[in-house]
């Protein structure tokens, strides 16, 4: 009765760790969870306050266009233009989502065919590669290497492209490493895929949370281009659970991409586009505080742990990329061990890629500074014992 391609597919890594905690929670453990990378900051306090100024409006309760509402689209294109310094004039290329998750795999849903190819850089972000498996499509992996801090570079898609591959997808600040790719790279790989018609898409999940310079390749986007871009507010304004986003897509490609967002949402959340629709202008000093938070938390847990000489500090999200000590057990075994025994979770890196056995991705965002310092502490005294 299952579909062999859904029998194929992993079963959600994040669900499996959740499942862990809640069952050792149902025992009366208290968890120190640094595992699934959200923010658990309150989101503004406008939003709060918008609360009552929307419940009698009908709008609330109602269907939206399926692509969004027109007002807010025009609102979220000006915010978007002025944050990444573009230029895009149409609003009929930026539809919202129910988060950036469901933008993707729409899309790979609307352009792939069976045995189709898509480049995904690893370490990747395990929905993407999921999403590919369910459509009985093809994940062709490129290993990246912390020598190159994880960089893609053309040379290696050109060894791996092949007429079969329809679409690259790069993660950027990327899940899990919390790093950008370099510009000048990845221009020559925009100009790849334009010269041999691969769609090129950026899960930009992370663009409003940097610790550095701000990165977004919004401002590559063109109407008649080869690029699709898809965004999220679900960290950036800690609302994850509103299930709001967007993506920027070729005129090419929208009429088809309604069609399965019509078949498996209908459309996305009325509520969060009104509220954002009110706020998005009066942002900015939430995002800066958010980072503000994000980036100590970041020093806090990076400065507190120890053996971390091939670690690098995140460039922006919310997590840190920990290579660790050597041992003879996989991330898996070792994170697993850590939850049972000592109560702190953490993600093992090969499920963000098979040649990662020896990574976790430790969140920041959803712990408070006290909790970082102690699972910073119950991590060092993890690994004395090997």
């Amino acid at each position: 009765m299952i579909s062999k391609n859904l029998k194929k597919t992993f079963y959600p890594p994040i669900v499996s760790v959740n499942e862990q905690i809640l069952e050792l929670k149902q025992k009366g453990f208290e968890i120190i969870n640094m595992g699934q990378a959200v923010v658990n900051l309150n989101p503004p306090q406008n939003f709060i306050e918008t609360l009552n100024k929307f419940y009698q409006d009908k709008r609330m309760h109602y269907y939206s266009p399926d692509i969004g509402y027109p007002f807010f689209r025009e609102n979220l294109l000006h915010f978007l233009n002025k944050h990444f310094n573009s230029n895009i004039k149409n609003i009929d290329n930026l539809l919202i989502t129910a988060g950036a998750n469901q933008g993707v795999s729409t899309l790979l849903m609307t352009i792939l065919e069976p045995e189709d190819e898509v480049i995904i850089p690893a370490p990747y972000y395990f929905n993407h590669i999921m999403a590919v498996d369910m459509l009985g499509a093809k994940n062709i992996i490129i290993n990246t290497k912390i020598k190159n801090n994880f960089q893609l570079k053309l040379e290696d898609i050109e060894k791996y492209y092949s007429p079969k591959t329809k679409a690259i997808i790069l993660v950027t600040p990327n899940n899990p490493t919390g790093l950008t790719y370099n510009k000048k790279e990845t221009e020559k790989i925009i100009q790849f895929c334009e010269e041999k018609n691969i769609l090129l898409i950026f899960d930009e999940t992370y663009n409003l949370i940097f610790f550095n310079e701000k990165q977004s390749f919004i401002d590559k986007f063109k109407n008649n281009g080869n690029i699709a871009i898809v965004g999220s507010f679900s960290k950036s304004f800690a609302i994850a659970g509103w299930r709001i986003g967007y993506i920027l897509l070729p005129d090419y490609l929208i009429k088809d991409y309604i069609k399965v967002q019509d078949t498996f949402i209908i459309s996305p959340s009325s509520p969060a586009q009104l509220f954002l629709n009110e706020y998005l202008e009066k942002s900015e000093e939430y995002l800066i505080n958010i980072n503000t938070v994000l980036k100590n938390r970041a020093n806090l847990l990076y400065n507190n742990l120890n053996k971390k000489e091939q670690t690098i500090f995140p460039e922006g999200g919310c997590f840190l990329w920990y290579k660790l000590p050597n041992t003879n057990k996989t991330s898996a075994e070792l994170a697993f061990s850590l939850l049972e025994k000592y109560k702190v979770a953490v993600i093992p890196g090969e499920v963000f890629g098979n040649s990662y056995k020896n990574y976790w991705r430790i969140s920041f965002g959803s712990v408070d500074e006290d909790d970082i310092k102690l699972g910073a502490e119950i991590i060092n005294n993890f690994f004395d014992l090997y």
